[in-house]
C-alpha cells in the first residue's frame, strides 16, 4: 500500500484530522497499579530524560500548536499520564487557550476528556471538569474488597476511600462519568464476578453499559487469566446483560451493547476496523514524539515521528502505518462472518505476544459471541435493543 492511500485512512488528504489526540502530560503516576503497562517495562516506557517525562507550562501549548498545524480538526484532546491530573494546571492552560480560539489553525473546537484513577480530583479539578465539560474515564476495579488489591499508592496501601470519596462529592456537583474496571484474577481470588462489578457499578456509580475488559498479561503474571477463565467469567455477564434488557433493566457488559449495534446494521461481508490506534487515535508525549496509542510509548520502533518536525508527514516513518495496517485491517482467526463483532486492543495484544501483528484473545472472542448468538436464539421473538451507545460514546473515551 502506497503512502497516500494508507494516509487517507488516517486524515483527509486536504484537512487533515485525528478523533482523538491523546496528550501525555506526564510519565508519572501517584499509583503502583500491578499490571499497568507503565510499570512493566519501566526502561522502555519512562523516556532516559528525566527532563521530558512531563510537559511543563512553557511547552505545552507550543506542543499544541504544532500539533494542530498537522491536525487542523481534532474531535478531542484526551488529558492522559501517568496520573494528568497531577498537572492539571497545564490542562486548565490548554483549556483556556482553546475556549478563547487563541490556537492558530485550529479547524474545530475540540471536546475535552480525561482517564484519571479520581484520587487527586478534589474541588478544584472538580471545578475544572464541570467547566469544561470533560467526559471523564475513571480507572476503578470494583469495590474495595478487590480495588484495594489492584489500584494501589506507592506503599502497597488501597485508594478506593480517598477515589469513592471524590467521585460521590463529583456526582452530588452533577457530574458524570465513565469507568474502566480491568478484570483479572484479583476478582477471582476476592470472590468478585463480572455480574457483581454490573450490580456495583450499576448501585453505586449509575453506570448502565460497564467497559470492564479482562486484564491482558503474560502467564508469568500473578493477574493473569487463561482463556477458559475468561470465558466462564464473561459468559454469565454476557446472559445477565440480555435479561436485564428483556426486562428493560439498563444495566449491560460493554460486549453485549456493542454487539447489539453490529446487529442492527450486520453485513457478513464487512469487516470493522480492530482498533482505532494509528487510523483515528493518536498520542503526543512530554517530548512531543507521535505514537498510535499511549499504549506505546517509548518504544521507538513504534513512534511515527515528532510534533517540532515542520515536514511531518514527509519524514513520517512509514513502516508504522504498514505495520497497523496489518494489525487493524488483516485477517485473524475468527470465522469471517463474526469479523465484524470482533474488535480489539493492539496495545494489550502486544502486552500479551510483545507483537502488535499478534491476536491472543481471537478464540476467545469467537466462544463468547457464539454463546451470546445462542443466548439470543433461545427467545428470538424478544431480541433486546441496547440505547445507552450514544451515551458511552458521548462520553469521549470509546
Amino acid at each position: 500500500m502506497d503512502k497516500s492511500s494508507l494516509m487517507a485512512k488516517t486524515v483527509e488528504p486536504n484537512h487533515p484530522s485525528l478523533h482523538r489526540l491523546a496528550i501525555m502530560l506526564t510519565e508519572v503516576c501517584n499509583l503502583a497499579c500491578p499490571y499497568c503497562y507503565e510499570h512493566r517495562d519501566p526502561e522502555i516506557f519512562y523516556n532516559p530524560d528525566p527532563h521530558k517525562r512531563t510537559m511543563t507550562e512553557a511547552s505545552v501549548i507550543d506542543m499544541l500548536e504544532r500539533a494542530y498545524k498537522i491536525w487542523p480538526r481534532i474531535s478531542t484532546l484526551f488529558f492522559f499520564g501517568g496520573e494528568p491530573l497531577l498537572k492539571r494546571k497545564l490542562i486548565r492552560q490548554i483549556c483556556e487557550v482553546v475556549e478563547a480560539g487563541s490556537i492558530p489553525g485550529m479547524g474545530i473546537k475540540p471536546k475535552y476528556a480525561m482517564i484519571t484513577n479520581a484520587t487527586l480530583l478534589d474541588e478544584d479539578a472538580r471545578e475544572m471538569v464541570l467547566k469544561y465539560d470533560f467526559g471523564l474515564n475513571i480507572s476503578l476495579d470494583g469495590p474495595p474488597v478487590v480495588n484495594d488489591l489492584s489500584r494501589i499508592d506507592r506503599h502497597g496501601h488501597g485508594t478506593s476511600s480517598l477515589s469513592m470519596q471524590n467521585l460521590a462529592k463529583l456526582r452530588d456537583a452533577g457530574g458524570t462519568y465513565h469507568i474502566e474496571a480491568t478484570f483479572s484474577r484479583f476478582h477471582l481470588e476476592a470472590g468478585v464476578t463480572v455480574m457483581d462489578l454490573m450490580d456495583y457499578f450499576n448501585s453505586e456509580h449509575g453506570v448502565r453499559v460497564l467497559h470492564a475488559p479482562w486484564v491482558s498479561a503474560t502467564p508469568d503474571n500473578r493477574y493473569y487469566l487463561t482463556d477458559d477463565e475468561i470465558v466462564e467469567s464473561y459468559i454469565p455477564a454476557i446472559r445477565y446483560s440480555l435479561d436485564n434488557l428483556r426486562k428493560g433493566v439498563p444495566k449491560v457488559i460493554f460486549l453485549v451493547d456493542h454487539w447489539l449495534q453490529v446487529l442492527k446494521s450486520y453485513d457478513p461481508m464487512a469487516r470493522r476496523a480492530y482498533c482505532p490506534a494509528f487510523f483515528s487515535d493518536l498520542s503526543m508525549n512530554p517530548a512531543g514524539d507521535i505514537y498510535p496509542c499511549f499504549m506505546f510509548n517509548g518504544y521507538q520502533y513504534l513512534k511515527m515521528g515528532n510534533v517540532y518536525d515542520d515536514q511531518f508527514f514527509k519524514t513520517m516513518n512509514w513502516s508504522v502505518g504498514r505495520a497497523f495496517q496489518e494489525a487493524i485491517f488483516g485477517p485473524c482467526d475468527c470465522p469471517t462472518e463474526y469479523q465484524a463483532f470482533h474488535s480489539g486492543c493492539v496495545g494489550a495484544d502486544r502486552i500479551a505476544t510483545n507483537s502488535i501483528l499478534a491476536k491472543p484473545y481471537c478464540g476467545v472472542h469467537t466462544r463468547l459471541l457464539e454463546a451470546f448468538l445462542e443466548m439470543l436464539m433461545e427467545d428470538s421473538s424478544t431480541v433486546p435493543n441496547s440505547s445507552f451507545h450514544a451515551q458511552t460514546t458521548k462520553m469521549g473515551v470509546l
